[in-house]
This record gives C-alpha cells, structure tokens and sequence, in this order.
C-alpha cells in the first residue's frame, strides 16, 4: 500500500480536504489572501471617502448658508441704491 503525499486542509468549517499538490495548496493559499487584502484594502477605502464626503457635505452646507446671506445683503444694498437713483431721477 503506497501512501500518498499532499496536504490535508480544513476549509470552510470541519471538512477536510486532501490537496496532491503542496504547491498548488500553497499558491490558492497565496492567491485567498491576496483577494482578502485587496478586499479589505477596498472596504476601508471606501469607508474613509464616505466618510470624508460626509465631513465635505457639512463644510459646503455652512459655506452656502453664509453665502446666501451674503448674497441677500449685497441684493437689498442693490434695491435702496436703485430705489434712491429712481426717486431723485424724477
């Protein structure tokens, strides 16, 4: 009876597998957990720009407000000027 080399691995709960091939066990190994890295890299990307757009929302709402204030001031300014203009012109 000849006995056979490889890997045996738990994956995935209790199952056991048996893999021939201790390189290719290896390189699906490597290949898993460059996929893990990559995923988790995204994930924390992604929830930095939500995070980063939801701080930049904040900013932008305070920046309008000021800026229709603003704007309201310098329009009122421009009706009592040309209020003015017009009741002396006649």
């Amino acid at each position: 009876m000849s006995e056979k080399s490889g890997v045996i691995i738990e994956e995935e709960g209790s199952e056991k597998l048996f893999c021939d091939d201790e390189n290719e066990y290896k390189k699906e190994a490597g290949e898993k957990l460059v996929k893990y890295l990559s995923d988790n890299r995204r994930r924390r990307i992604n929830s930095e720009l939500l995070k980063g757009y939801g701080e930049m929302a904040e900013i932008n709402l305070r920046l309008a407000e000021d800026g229709i204030s603003s704007d309201n001031q310098a329009l009122k300014l421009c009706e009592q000027k040309l209020a003015e203009s017009e009741c002396c012109d006649s």
